[in-house]
């Protein structure tokens, strides 16, 4: 919101957002070494012997983020601009591993394991709101909340500017969380499945729609 709010941009919005987020990290880093001394609840592991070979095989992927570099860096901005900007991406990257992939994940998985869609069976239970919570679909907490759109989605905080007035698509939000997205789960044999013929106009292997009756 600081960073909205103010405009400032370059080293100083890198330093700042990169701040907020490696403070939350260490909070919340802090209260789980307390709560229930250490992190492996949220998926840290020691190095085992062996499994760094294992870590060969993301070579690949580390090729690919630093093919950039082969363009060469633009230095102009100075020492402080890459630095900044690498003290955010860390933090970026070490917030998502924990809140995601350690804490939200872990919550999730209480509730079992519920296949995605497009579902090829009913499913034994389900989500009944799937969506964004009702209390959360105001003016002030999306507002609130802008600052984390780029480190959870990727998106820039002032997308905040084109979403509001939230208030009049709470509705709107709130039908399809509790209506459409579970729809299929909830009414599995009212759907049909067809397979698309080779050249079809709609290159998705499988369409699924339900039927309505009268």
């Amino acid at each position: 919101a600081i960073v909205v709010i103010t405009k400032i941009k370059g080293v100083q919005s890198a330093i700042v957002r990169g701040t907020v987020i490696w403070s939350l990290v260490v909070i919340t880093l802090a209260y789980y070494i307390i709560k229930y001394r250490g992190i492996s609840v949220l998926g840290f592991r020691k190095v085992k012997k062996g499994t760094a070979k294992r870590v060969l095989y993301y070579s690949p992927l580390l090729l690919i983020a630093l093919s950039p570099l082969v363009a060469g860096v633009d230095l102009e901005e100075g020492a402080a601009f890459l630095f900044a900007n690498l003290f955010l991406t860390l933090g970026i990257g070490m917030a998502e591993e924990i809140f995601f992939r350690g804490i939200i994940c872990n919550l999730w998985l209480k509730y079992g394991v519920i296949k995605a869609m497009p579902l090829v069976e009913k499913p034994k239970k389900y989500a009944e709101y799937a969506g964004s919570p009702a209390f959360l679909c105001n003016n002030y907490a999306m507002f609130l909340l802008s600052p984390m759109f780029e480190p959870i989605m990727g998106m820039e905080p002032a997308t905040i500017y084109s979403m509001v007035p939230v208030n009049d698509r709470k509705d709107s939000v709130v039908l399809d969380a509790s209506i459409t997205n579970p729809d299929m789960a909830r009414n599995f044999g009212e759907y049909r499945y067809c397979r698309c013929e080779p050249g079809h106009s709609n290159n998705r292997c499988w369409i699924n729609y339900r039927e309505y009756t009268n």
